[in-house]
């Protein structure tokens, strides 16, 4: 899809709500999306958070790699840049558990991915295990009729 049919799919459903996960460049994609209220972009990097944050990004979700560059205090940096989402691999959760609870209990919500990459990791053992430590997660497999 091009941005002109992806503007379109989401003129008609204005309920919706486009979560980028390889763009790094909030201004210039922004300024071609219909509707920047209703975009939440991972970003890789701290300026670029800082961009989508000084142009009216309210979704602005930080990505793991940015989370690796902040040394130590990093719920507290998140809250200091106005950050409100963020997205990691569920593989960390056991070494970083700590993190996911302050995370949340920071109302700082959490999105993992890495769901299905692991022999018996699918969305449902998400749902059933990591889920009081996580807001969503990429789902890629998700049977919504079991």
């Amino acid at each position: 899809m091009d941005i002109d049919k992806i503007n379109l799919w989401f003129k008609e459903h204005p309920d919706a709500i486009l979560v980028t996960d390889k763009v790094n460049t909030p201004k210039e994609f922004a300024s071609k999306f219909i509707d920047k209220n209703r975009l939440m972009m991972e970003l890789f990097s701290a300026e670029a958070l800082k961009e989508a944050i000084d142009i009216g990004i309210d979704k602005a979700m930080a990505s793991e790699n940015v989370l690796r560059t902040i040394r130590g205090k990093e719920v507290e940096t998140l809250q200091k840049w106005g950050i409100k989402y963020v997205a990691v691999s569920r593989r960390i959760m056991i070494d970083k558990l700590a993190m996911f609870i302050e995370l949340k209990e920071a109302n700082i919500k959490t999105y993992v991915f890495h769901v299905n990459s692991d022999e018996g990791r699918d969305e449902t053992f998400v749902v059933e295990n990591e889920m009081d430590y996580i807001y969503g997660m990429y789902a890629d497999e998700w049977n919504f009729s079991k």
